[in-house]
């Protein structure tokens, strides 16, 4: 990660379109240094060398009734995901007397079902967008970009999220009897390639949504 990912921080970066300065450049940074415009030049001069960071400067963000909202509920699939990552390999372990090279790879089916959320999430996303901006009358242009300053963003963002919740909330649910019954060795695991990609489809959704009207946080 401190050699090939890249710098986010929105007052380092700005949108993406700024290079990162000193220690915050990597690898890739400075193999993809390109000329920047003069306006994104005079943006670079505005920045800030270092600055230091306002623990408090999260209350706002805290307060606000609709990113409250957001975050626990996403902070309780969080919750439950990582319950059952710390204990997926001992109960496989004790209930189908798994060995420790087997117990580990229980875990793929979770990350493979995480690979294929990332992919199909972008998708409904963008679906949702098209359909919100259809709805409202705002026409869609990829190429140069939207002007969402107006635009209900956070619809669009949640407008599929029950999907995914429903059907984390169901695999959780069967996950565990599942493993109460002993069943299968093959069921726990097509459940955890559901609950990996579900959950991890709401944390894709779920976070630009609490990030939107919080930028200067």
């Amino acid at each position: 990660m401190v050699l090939f990912f890249p710098e986010t921080a929105r007052k380092v970066v700005g949108n993406g379109s700024l290079q990162p300065r000193g220690p915050r450049k990597t690898i890739i940074s400075l193999l993809r240094r390109r000329p920047l415009p003069s306006v994104l030049v005079k943006q670079r001069s505005l920045q800030r060398s270092f600055y230091w960071p306002n623990p408090l400067a999260c209350l706002p963000v805290v307060l606000d009734p609709g990113s409250a909202l957001v975050m626990v509920v996403g902070g309780i699939f969080y919750t439950v995901f990582s319950c059952l990552a710390a204990s997926l390999s001992t109960l496989c372990i004790d209930l189908y007397d798994l060995n420790y090279l087997q117990a580990g790879l229980v875990y793929l089916p979770a990350g493979a079902g995480g690979i294929l959320a990332a992919y199909m999430t972008g998708r409904l996303l963008d679906r949702d967008y098209k359909k919100t901006a259809q709805e409202h009358g705002v026409e869609v242009h990829r190429p140069g970009g939207d002007d969402v300053s107006d635009f209900p963003i956070e619809e669009a963002r949640l407008r599929s999220v029950w999907y995914p919740a429903a059907v984390a909330t169901t695999s959780t649910v069967g996950y565990g009897w599942a493993l109460k019954t002993e069943m299968h060795l093959a069921i726990p695991l097509v459940l955890q390639l559901l609950m990996g990609g579900t959950m991890v489809s709401l944390f894709t959704v779920s976070s630009p949504a609490v990030r939107k009207g919080h930028f200067s946080r």
